[in-house]
């Protein structure tokens, strides 16, 4: 299986040492855990917009 890139994922780590995803406040753990629980990387950009 190849990898590829398709864009740049902006993310910050904030003063808490919290990583933040995206132009928004999502956290990175939020994004983790909602694909834990089932969801596809197509629902999860349909959820979260500023993906």
């Amino acid at each position: 299986m190849s990898t590829r890139t398709v864009g740049s994922i902006p993310q910050s780590l904030d003063g808490h040492g919290v990583y933040r995803v995206g132009a928004g406040r999502l956290t990175l753990d939020l994004i983790v855990n909602v694909f834990h629980r089932g969801a596809t990387p197509e629902e999860i950009a349909q959820e979260f917009p500023s993906l």
